[in-house]
């Protein structure tokens, strides 16, 4: 009997595990869709409400950050 209580042990512990990865992994693909679904929106208002640039200097600022990080990549 001993060895029976013994092998009942793994198999519980893997179907805990499997559980908890399916959700978590749901979750993750949940939030990925709603993030997804936000940029969606944003985007479409971008294009459908369009307005003047503010200041172009933030533009130049963040292309030159984006290149001194590339660099630092290579």
């Amino acid at each position: 009997m001993s060895t029976s209580s013994r092998n009942k042990e793994p198999v519980e512990r893997v179907l805990f595990l499997s559980i908890e990865l399916n959700e978590t992994s749901t979750r993750v693909v949940l939030l990925f869709a709603v993030v997804a679904g936000l940029s969606m929106y944003e985007g479409m208002m971008k294009i459908l409400t369009p307005h003047d640039f503010e200041n172009e200097m933030i533009n130049y600022i963040v292309l030159g950050l984006a290149f001194v990080f590339e660099l630092v990549t290579w």
